[in-house]
């Protein structure tokens, strides 16, 4: 199986730690089914020593996507979904995945615009993966209150949270093997090639609680206020 890890770029000169999530995914699920994990970021050169990094943890390759030099910053999600998906599209992958964090407010932008533009089956907010019986991808999608199993296809993009009792961290080995290793640029493209149309299978969705009934308050705006205020407190929200 084919992986790839998608490292997003915010800033011309610097990297989110939170975007290793889609590297500790990927690792996580190679570690179930076996493959080979590629991490790829679209940027600039700033971005190489986290492509090491990334290496490091335990993947297998890396590579950076050159932004073309008409850029000055980082483009906006729209954009950058786009120079992803024409550079990646005609490469061999069973499976994307990106973070659910990124410069878009963590509104997972990227990663829904990256699949609609490969047109690939894909789920968002998910905090763990397994293999399916039938080739396919079983994910767990993280709601506040509940979460949602789905079966996809592959290929198909995953956009991952972090787990923090399931964090992934360099090795001595993985650092002298990163360093060894030579990142080879691509030049991004925009060019997207048409494709078929993919469908996700909700296996089940489960509440973890149900929520209580709120309170309707009718008095004054001053003593609402005061009202919702108590009420937070004696909730220990405030």
């Amino acid at each position: 199986m084919n992986i790839i890890a998608i490292i997003r770029q915010t800033s011309a000169d610097s990297q989110p730690k939170q975007d290793l999530a889609a590297v500790e995914a990927a690792l996580r699920y190679k570690r179930q089914s076996g493959g080979f994990v590629t991490a790829l970021c679209l940027g600039t050169e700033a971005a190489v020593p986290l492509l090491r990094e990334a290496v490091a943890m335990g993947c297998d390759s890396a590579a950076l996507i050159r932004l073309p030099f008409c850029f000055t910053s980082i483009p906006e999600p729209t954009r950058y979904a786009r120079l992803l998906a024409g550079t990646i599209q005609d490469m061999e992958f069973d499976l994307i995945f990106t973070s659910c964090y990124a410069v878009d407010a963590d509104t997972i932008q990227t990663g829904f615009l990256l699949a609609s533009y490969l047109n690939l089956p894909q789920a968002g907010y998910v905090g763990e993966t397994s293999v399916s019986e039938d080739s396919g991808v079983i994910v767990k999608r993280q709601f506040e209150d509940r979460y949602q199993m789905l079966n996809l296809p592959t290929p198909c993009l995953i956009s991952a949270l972090l787990q923090p009792g399931k964090r992934i961290y360099m090795t001595a080995d993985g650092v002298t093997r990163a360093y060894a290793m030579e990142i080879p640029v691509i030049p991004a493209c925009e060019d997207l090639n048409a494709g078929e149309e993919s469908f996700v299978t909700l296996l089940s969705s489960c509440l973890k609680k149900e929520r209580k009934r709120g309170t309707v308050l009718t008095v004054p705006t001053e003593e609402a206020i005061s009202a919702v205020m108590d009420i937070m407190h004696k909730n220990h929200i405030i």
